[in-house]
């Protein structure tokens, strides 16, 4: 068995820390707080998104987006961030040797922002983020995300973009911004995580770059409730491809067990090339160049997604064969040598994250976040040894309802009842 590396989880007053040492000559580093989109309303949608840029683009200190590049890119480090629903995630990937001065920069941009308080940066970084919509919606790839989420719920904030629309994003003013960043991005709202190379200082080091604040966060999180129907909705536009997506409502309360089950599923219906439904619609039927499976997680809502490729004269063809497929596991179960298979992918998946100090950072924030405790390497492998072949089939046949299926095209196609009479063969 791998030696598996150990979460260390600490405290520097209200500031979770995660540590992950290991032995080596780099490191990541990740100051995750806890708002998204998921906090803000209609008028503010996108205000997560538009503060994360506008990080990037220096402090006082660091005067400008270029100089913060400099720094780190100097060293061969990477610098980047990611807004979600729920999470703000800023993050830096560094030699050891860099380690101390690219510390001192990320948390100095963080809680220092110069470009918050100024108006230009402000309208200029406004005309980024709506090139970054244009974008997005002229990407089929990406725009049947956003309009495959409204299908699912219209009602919930699932529904709106991360990224807001150029309506939104145009009408947010620097006092929203500021306001925003004030009441959000604080110590007692962050979880620190560091994982590779972890000098023995890096505590006392991170107390001197935090703000001494007493504020509690108790954020209000939307709570998710399905419509519990077939939703179809097929959105036109003159492009080469249908792009379809499937998402199905996994409405179970999220746990380690039932996350590791939906990976399982995830890498046998289609994880990779080996997966059924990459066998059966491409190396089989030729019905596309891409199909693949994804199990997601929201605050309290499972997401499993279906999602490809398919010229407008086969998609009928290609949904007809993907609830057959659905339709064949929830009457017969996986078979012993998928369902084997499965965990043996799963195994290596977690082998490998050793390696990868992103993940490793990640990992401790992602199950404080979910089940407020951290899941270690060797309980995920027990609680996976534990899971039967018949509760992963019953797991699946409680997934796949056609009662929580979403299902959405973009491109030149436009006949919902037909796709509608052969969802609903599902049973």
């Amino acid at each position: 068995m791998p030696n598996y590396p150990q979460f260390i989880e600490e405290k520097i007053g209200t500031t979770q820390l995660f540590l992950t040492p290991l032995n080596r000559n780099a490191a990541t580093i990740q100051l995750s707080f806890d708002v998204g989109s998921f906090l803000e309303n209609k008028n503010q949608a996108g205000i997560s998104h538009f503060i994360e840029h506008l990080i990037f683009n220096g402090s006082k200190k660091y005067p400008s987006a270029q100089k913060v590049a400099q720094i780190i890119e100097k060293f061969g480090g990477k610098i980047n961030g990611f807004t979600s629903e729920n999470e703000t995630t800023f993050w830096i990937y560094v030699p050891k040797s860099a380690l101390h001065k690219t510390t001192n920069l990320l948390f100095d941009i963080v809680f220092n922002p110069l470009a918050l308080f100024a108006g230009k940066e402000i309208e200029k970084e406004k005309k980024i983020i709506l090139e970054e919509i244009s974008l997005g919606k002229d990407n089929p790839d990406r725009h049947i995300f956003d309009l495959a989420m409204k299908t699912l719920n219209p009602k919930h904030k699932i529904s709106t973009p991360v990224i807001g629309s150029k309506k939104t994003v145009k009408n947010i003013k620097k006092d929203d911004l500021i306001n925003w960043w004030k009441k959000h991005y604080l110590s007692s709202n962050l979880k620190i995580s560091i994982a590779g190379y972890i000098p023995k200082k890096i505590k006392k080091e991170i107390i001197k770059y935090l703000p001494r604040e007493k504020a509690i966060i108790n954020n209000d999180w939307p709570k998710y409730q399905s419509p519990k129907t077939l939703r179809i909705k097929n959105f036109y536009k003159k492009i080469d491809q249908v792009k379809l997506m499937m998402i199905f409502e996994n409405l179970a309360k999220l746990t380690p067990k039932t996350l590791i089950m939906a990976e399982l599923v995830e890498y046998i219906l289609g994880g990779g090339m080996s997966s059924i439904l990459f066998e059966e619609l491409r190396t089989k039927k030729g019905l596309c160049y891409s199909v693949w499976a994804k199990a997601e997680q929201t605050i309290d809502l499972s997401l499993f997604t279906i999602s490809g490729g398919f010229s407008a004269k086969k998609i009928k063809e290609a949904t007809q064969k993907i609830i057959e497929v659905i339709q064949k596991i929830k009457d017969d179960g996986f078979t012993t040598k998928q369902f084997e298979e499965a965990k043996q992918s799963y195994l290596g998946s977690l082998e490998m994250k050793c390696d990868d100090t992103a993940d490793l950072a990640f990992w401790p924030i992602f199950d404080k976040r979910n089940f407020n405790r951290i899941i270690s390497f060797e309980e995920n492998i027990k609680i996976l040894e534990g899971i039967s072949q018949e509760e992963l089939n019953q797991f699946a046949c409680n997934l796949f309802k056609k009662e929580s299926l979403a299902f959405t095209t973009l491109g030149p196609y436009k006949n919902e009842e037909k796709i509608k009479e052969i969802l609903n063969k599902l049973n």
